[in-house]
């Protein structure tokens, strides 16, 4: 196997990193703490000068291990010592976000929304692996230290979703159009709603330019493209890799659960002599514009970023490419109560701020609206997986992940033991 980008320092459910959060006062019109981006992303400049980012210590290795949840209970259990009180001090609404450039994005929207509305609010910072313990948390005390929710990772909802946790949400107040949006693609349900949709890119060397790929079977075929092959090395890189292995090999998306991991290792074994892993997604860039590899996938902010940035790579969305989601929920004991948090998702609704939401983020868009698409660059939709006409991207089954066997060992936690003992032969 080529080079790693860092060795994994999970096996089995140990998959929590470093613990931290804090509670932001909003001086968003000052400076701020910033010692790197989101492993996931690039922070584009813009959003770097309007709110520089706490420390993010791991990307995507978001995972839910009971094991680990009580250690961690400590750890969590102090956040909210940086500049305000863990209940929000004298905010209106408390509102938890994600790191990267998905928090800077939310700082920038919470900030317009201050001076849209004259709302006071503070927000919470809870990297990839913060969600899993501090939500659990939450379900296991019946307290929050937060209104609303933004960006929970698609494996952590399912898990955290029982009694007294989420609050129902109220759509009366939701903009028309973008509630109709939201409806008829079923984003929205009754105490949640989809914030993000982040999309794998293929991104490829321009030495491919006259005869780009087209297809993971495309990834796979070292003769036709020849060149090392760029997957992430943990976190819900894993079971991307497995299911474009499985695509790669013929199998028809409707057809790839349960998943046949034999049969995705087999198909892996055809290139892993020439894989080298990557753990941030801005490293899976500088390896192809280095020559280390010709080919990867990797994130949607991280490729859209570059490319903007003037980086000469190729990019093309795959059909099919697993999509890692997101999502909204207001929280029933937060410290203002849930009518705090709707008075944001309301103002969140809006195709306006939807559009901006994407434009900061290089996420792909979730309000398939008209009002959104004209109010974006024609280019980037080419880079949106569920846009009208163009539905290239299938989510990765989050329920499926979650479920769990007679030794109480959920598919994830199979796939990724599977994955390291294959990284290790």
């Amino acid at each position: 196997m080529g080079a790693a980008g860092g060795a994994l320092r999970h096996g089995g459910s140990s998959l929590l990193g470093g613990l931290g959060c804090s509670v932001v006062r909003t001086a968003r019109r000052g400076g701020g703490r910033g010692r790197g981006p989101c492993l996931m992303c690039t922070i584009p400049m813009e959003l770097m000068n309007q709110r520089k980012l706490d420390a993010v210590k791991s990307s995507l290795t978001r995972f839910l291990a009971a094991a680990a949840v009580l250690p961690a209970v400590a750890a969590i259990a102090s956040c909210g010592s940086d500049g305000a009180s863990a209940d929000g001090g004298d905010a209106e609404i408390v509102i938890a976000r994600g790191a990267g450039v998905n928090g800077a994005a939310i700082e920038t929207l919470v900030g317009e929304f201050e001076e849209e509305t004259g709302v006071e609010v503070d927000t919470v910072e809870l990297s990839d692996t913060d969600y899993g313990p501090k939500m659990r948390l939450i379900q296991q005390t019946g307290r929050s230290d937060f209104d609303l929710a933004i960006a929970i990772p698609g494996d952590i909802f399912p898990l955290t979703d029982t009694d007294g946790v989420y609050a129902p949400l109220d759509t009366a107040g939701f903009d028309p159009e973008g509630l109709a949006a939201l409806e008829e693609a079923g984003l929205v349900e009754d105490n949640h709603l989809v914030n993000q949709d982040i999309t794998p890119l293929t991104v490829y060397s321009n030495e491919f330019a006259d005869n780009p790929p087209n297809t993971w079977a495309d990834f796979f075929d070292l003769e036709k493209y020849p060149g090392y092959r760029g997957l992430q090395s943990g976190g819900f890189g894993v079971p991307i890799n497995i299911e474009i292995a499985l695509l790669a090999d013929g199998v028809a998306p409707a057809d790839l659960y349960p998943l046949d991991l034999d049969r995705a290792f087999a198909k892996l074994d055809t290139i892993k002599d020439d894989i080298t892993l990557w753990d941030a997604a801005p490293k899976s860039l500088q390896d192809v514009l280095d020559g280390n590899t010709t080919m990867t996938f990797t994130y949607s902010p991280a490729a859209l970023g570059a490319v903007k940035d003037g980086a000469d790579v190729g990019v093309t969305l795959f059909e099919d490419a697993p999509i890692v989601r997101g999502y909204a929920a207001l929280l029933e004991k937060g410290p203002n109560g849930p009518d705090a948090g709707q008075q944001f998702l309301d103002w969140w609704s809006k195709p306006e701020v939807q559009a901006r939401y994407a434009e900061l983020t290089n996420f792909g868009i979730v309000l398939p609206s008209t009002a959104v698409y004209e109010r974006l660059d024609r280019k980037d939709l080419a880079y949106a997986p569920f846009v009208e006409g163009q539905e290239q991207g299938s989510l990765l089954d989050y329920d499926y992940y979650t479920e769990t066997n007679d030794a109480d060992v959920s598919n994830l936690d199979e796939v990724l033991n599977r994955w390291n003992e294959w990284r290790a032969s």
